[in-house]
């Protein structure tokens, strides 16, 4: 005598029989559904919207019927930052879009799985990818020095990438408008103005280097070489910058210096009645004396190009040698 459990399986196996194949892969079902739908349903298998069933859902179950499931493959689209998940029964990228009611430009870049997709590479995807994004090309114009050297439409994303486009090489001291990392939006102007090579004599060497400018104060405003006090260049900071040009920087410095100085003494004779001819005396000794001068010294780029004397006084004043001479004469008989 069967239990509860063995009842429950002679009941489950006296349903119809009906087979399901879910994307070629088959399964036999025991059900007492009415309609196909009714049999997916018991079955677990769940269907999306765009899921492929033959014969219809609302067909009536036959004892031994057979029902085909193609489920639609998942996948990820994205169009200028729009993000959709959408589901398809086809392979191929281009006929995917389709499908969408999608067109795709010529000027269109299309990514497939993240890489590039081409005419050449649509035979290679016998299986629907996982993710499509589409890059809309943007119309820009391209002016290098003034000129215009390129207009048309790009899918390169920054302005950056454009440039590698057309293999435009940039010095550092270029300025690009907008700047390189600015995305690329339509109908967008870039502006290239280049520098030009120019030599910097500064503080004992010569740099060879790039810059922008209308003058030479331009010139050392953007390169950073300020001028401080009485600094000053060769040529001056208003003559107008031209390539090749040297700009030598002096670099001005004034200190007010002392310097000190002997002042000789006198030497002061007087006669004396009591000495007797041709003797001298000693009676005072001669010091000299002291003065401090304060000098103003311009010096440019270290050499000493000036002295200019500010002021000079007297520190001590000198000593006087005072000498007496005889003047006595002296008889003999």
């Amino acid at each position: 005598m069967l239990g509860i459990g063995g009842w429950e399986l002679k009941t489950y196996l006296q349903r119809p029989t009906i087979t399901i194949e879910v994307n070629g892969n088959n399964y036999t079902v025991h059900t007492e559904a009415e309609t196909v739908a009714g049999a997916l349903e018991d079955a677990d298998i769940h269907l999306d919207p765009a899921d492929s069933v033959a014969p219809p859902v609302d067909t009536p179950l036959e004892p031994n019927m057979a029902i085909r499931v193609i489920k639609a493959h998942q996948l990820v689209l994205e169009i200028e930052g729009v993000v959709e998940r959408i589901y398809t029964h086809e392979t191929d990228p281009l006929a995917i879009l389709a499908e969408q009611n999608i067109t795709l430009h010529a000027e269109d870049q299309l990514y497939a799985n993240h890489r590039p997709f081409s005419h050449e590479t649509a035979s290679s995807y016998n299986a629907p990818p996982d993710h499509l994004r589409i890059v809309r090309a943007q119309h820009f114009t391209l002016f290098d020095n003034g000129t215009l050297v390129a207009e048309g439409r790009t899918t390169a994303a920054t302005v950056a990438e454009l440039l590698d486009e057309h293999q435009l090489p940039l010095y550092l001291a270029d300025h690009i408008s907008p700047a390189p990392a600015t995305p690329l939006t339509d109908g967008l102007t870039i502006n290239i103005v280049r520098s030009q090579p120019v030599f910097v004599e500064v503080d004992g060497q010569k740099i060879a280097t790039r810059a922008i400018g209308s003058t030479v104060a331009d010139v050392l405003n953007m390169l950073g070489f300020p001028l401080t006090g009485q600094d000053y260049t060769i040529p001056a900071e208003n003559t107008p910058f031209t390539p090749e040009l040297t700009i030598q920087i002096v670099r001005v410095v004034e200190t007010l210096e002392l310097q000190q100085d002997p002042i000789p003494y006198q030497t002061l004779t007087y006669p004396d009645p009591d000495l007797p001819e041709g003797v001298r005396q000693l009676v005072q000794a001669g010091q000299e004396g002291q003065s401090e001068t304060r000098i103003l010294v311009r010096r440019e780029n270290g050499r000493v190009v000036s002295h200019v004397v500010q002021s000079t006084r007297v520190v001590y004043p000198p000593v006087p040698e005072v000498v007496l001479y005889g003047t006595c004469l002296l008889y003999t008989s």
